[in-house]
């Protein structure tokens, strides 16, 4: 029997994370941010990273990919301008 799990969504711009590698990022925008501190409440810290369609600040469903990547926050380091974190696929 399978269990369903919900995993917060990292949107990410002109990158692509793949299984198995370490990926830096920067995040700053809100939601970006949500589904940050949503992860990292959890036991796991994982998250559901995607590449975005197209680089753009809207991030509905509509323009992302379906295929993404689960990771792992590695490490991560607030700042003024938002957090920089390492993602592990």
């Amino acid at each position: 029997m399978s269990e369903s799990h919900n995993l917060p969504v990292v949107p990410m711009r002109n990158s692509v994370l793949f299984p198995g590698v370490g990926l830096p990022i920067n995040a700053g925008r809100p939601g970006t941010l949500r589904a940050i501190e949503a992860a990292m409440k959890a036991t796991d810290k994982r998250v559901f990273a995607v590449a975005q369609r197209q680089e753009s600040d809207d991030v509905a469903p509509e323009n992302l990919y379906t295929i993404g990547t689960i990771a792992t926050i590695g490490s991560l380091q607030r700042g003024l301008g938002g957090i920089r974190l390492l993602l592990e696929g």
